[in-house]
C-alpha cells in the first residue's frame, strides 16, 4: 500500500488479536512537553484487539518535546494558552482521525480518543464539537475545553456517547478543582459519562490504569449498550439536558 499522508506524525501498532472487518482502534493524545511515545508504553495493557495509534503533537517545545498548543501556568493554579494553536491542533487531530481511519481499515464507531493532560483537553474539545467522529473518549487529568464552549453540538447528537474521565487527588499541574469542573460539565451533557478520582498527582497509576483497560474493553464486549440507549431515552424525555 502507499504511504498515505497523515496530518500528524503517530506511531501505529496494529491489533495483536485480529478480527474480521473494521478493527477497533485507541488514539492516545500525550500532555505537554511530551510526545508521541510517552503513552505508547501502555498499548500492552489494552485489549488485543484494539489498534492503538500515538500522535505526535505539531508544537515543538525542544528535542523530543511537543504540545498541542502553547501555555503559562501561574502559581495560583490558573493557566493562560494560545487559542489560536489549540484550533489549529484540534482541526489536525479530526484530519489524523479520518485519515487514520480510511488508511488503517478502523472502525470509526469503537474508535476512542484517550488523552492525558493537554491531550486530554483536546479530545475532550473534538468530542464536543464533532461527536460522530470517534466512538468516545477517556480524558485523564484533563481540564473542561473552554475554547469549545459555543461550538458545543446539540444533544441529539451526544446523546449516548461513552465519556470516561478520572483525576489525582493531589494533582500538582492540573489541580482536582478542574477535575471537578470537568465532571460538573461533563454531567450536563446527555452523555454516558463516568467519572473517578485516585490517590496521585499529575500521572496514572496502576489502578486509574485498570480502569481505563476495564472500561475500554467493555466497549468491545457490548456491556455499554444498554447505559446508551438509557442517555437516548433520557434526551427524549428532556431530563439530561445542559444549561446554556
Amino acid at each position: 500500500m502507499t504511504d498515505p499522508h497523515f496530518s500528524l506524525h503517530h506511531l501505529s501498532l496494529p491489533p495483536r488479536q485480529r478480527e474480521e472487518g473494521e478493527s477497533p482502534a485507541i488514539l492516545l493524545l500525550h500532555g505537554f512537553g511530551a510526545n508521541e511515545r510517552d503513552l505508547m508504553g501502555l498499548a500492552s495493557y489494552f485489549d488485543p484487539r484494539f489498534h492503538i495509534l500515538s500522535a505526535r503533537a505539531p508544537l515543538t517545545l525542544g528535542p523530543q518535546m511537543f504540545a498541542w498548543y502553547n501555555l503559562t501556568m501561574f502559581a495560583d493554579g490558573s493557566f493562560q494558552f494560545d487559542e489560536a494553536q489549540a484550533r489549529t491542533s484540534l482541526t489536525l487531530i479530526h484530519e489524523f482521525i479520518d485519515e487514520a481511519i480510511a488508511a488503517y481499515g478502523l472502525d470509526r464507531s469503537r474508535f476512542y480518543l484517550a488523552g492525558f493532560s493537554q491531550g486530554a483537553i483536546q479530545g475532550s474539545a473534538l468530542l464536543l464539537i464533532a461527536p460522530e467522529a470517534v466512538g468516545g473518549l477517556v480524558a485523564m487529568s484533563g481540564r473542561w475545553p473552554v475554547t469549545v464552549d459555543d461550538e458545543i453540538a446539540p444533544d441529539a447528537r451526544l446523546a449516548g456517547k461513552p465519556v470516561l474521565a478520572l483525576h489525582g487527588l493531589y494533582d500538582p499541574v492540573i489541580r482536582i478543582s478542574y477535575g471537578h469542573e470537568l465532571r460538573d460539565r461533563w454531567q450536563q451533557l446527555p452523555v454516558d459519562f463516568s467519572y473517578h478520582e485516585f490517590p496521585m498527582a499529575h500521572e496514572i497509576n496502576m489502578e486509574a490504569l485498570n480502569l481505563v483497560r476495564g472500561w475500554l474493553a467493555a466497549r468491545l464486549n457490548g456491556n455499554a449498550e444498554q447505559a446508551t440507549q438509557n442517555a437516548e431515552r433520557r434526551t427524549q424525555n428532556g431530563t439530561a439536558t445542559r444549561s446554556n
